[in-house]
């Protein structure tokens, strides 16, 4: 990790494949801390989880156009064969070697675009309003969510929800030095969230949320800003993440700018039956 962000400070052209690295190894270790399947492969890094809501993507394709067809194929089957469906991250690299159309070709459904963005922390704005008594400290503890409204994943109501929120816990206890997570609160009462990843000589941001009552006010910024002033600390320059669209212009009023753009790909089980009904 120190090597990467050794050579991101002399050469920040590296920071667009470290936007997609960073997230790739996020998803990669989440998925193992839920238990799943970690594939790191010559021509592709991808992960299998049939935990609730579990961690199924797949990153970094490059396929030979030889072998495209096939390693897509065995992939995707194993997706097929757990029953859960899966994302395609695919950036410039794996799109300059076509793999989005190896993707189309399977009717595979393009997703969305989602820009990467990066910023200087050196130059990142902080002052910005915030409500009166707001607090932003780490948090270790997911007790409190049992009573209150979790700020991203939201009231504890569903497997899938619980369990979210306890791999995120578990990730930061395995990765004490890597895995951050912020709550803002005012008089104990959650009400804004992120995840700090690093990874890939980078500071990763992740789950930004604000509970619905009190958005516009100031507090997803704030956390961020927590977040981010604690990775700098740490000595890290950069941080990364992979902008909403609703979160974008937040984020460049922060100082992020678009590095890259990754478009998801998502195979979905009924696309999965519908292809094996085919073949056979």
């Amino acid at each position: 990790m120190t090597r990467w962000r050794e050579k991101i400070l002399t050469n920040p052209a590296l920071l667009p494949a470290a936007a997609e690295n960073n997230l790739r190894e996020k998803e990669l270790f989440w998925c193992g801390v839920e238990g799943g399947q970690v594939h790191r492969e010559r021509d592709a890094n991808w992960c299998l989880s049939t935990a609730p809501g579990g961690s199924n993507s797949v990153f970094n394709c490059s396929f030979s156009p030889r072998e495209g067809e096939a390693r897509l194929e065995r992939i995707i089957r194993s997706y097929r064969d757990a029953g859960v469906g899966a994302t395609f991250w695919i950036g410039p690299a794996a799109h300059e070697r076509g793999v989005d159309k190896l993707l189309k070709a399977r009717r595979v459904a393009l997703f969305k675009h989602v820009p990467g963005m990066a910023c200087d922390l050196r130059s990142m704005k902080k002052r910005f309003a915030r409500p009166r008594g707001l607090k932003i400290e780490p948090c270790e503890d997911g007790s409190r969510f049992e009573r209150y409204e979790h700020p991203y994943y939201g009231p504890m109501t569903t497997a899938i929800r619980r369990t979210d929120l306890d791999v995120t816990f578990r990730a930061a206890a395995l990765l004490p030095r890597r895995v951050w997570n912020f709550v803002a609160s005012v008089n104990g009462v959650p009400l804004g969230w992120t995840t700090l990843f690093l990874a890939e000589g980078v500071a990763g941001i992740y789950d930004v949320g604000v509970v619905k009552h009190a958005r516009r006010q100031g507090i997803g910024t704030a956390v961020l800003i927590g977040a981010l002033e604690h990775a700098r600390k740490l000595g890290y320059r950069y941080s990364v993440l992979q902008a909403s669209w609703q979160g974008e212009q937040v984020y460049r009023r922060l100082g992020y700018e678009e590095v890259t753009r990754v478009s998801t790909w998502y195979c979905s089980k009924a696309l999965q039956r519908k292809q094996l009904a085919g073949a056979n």
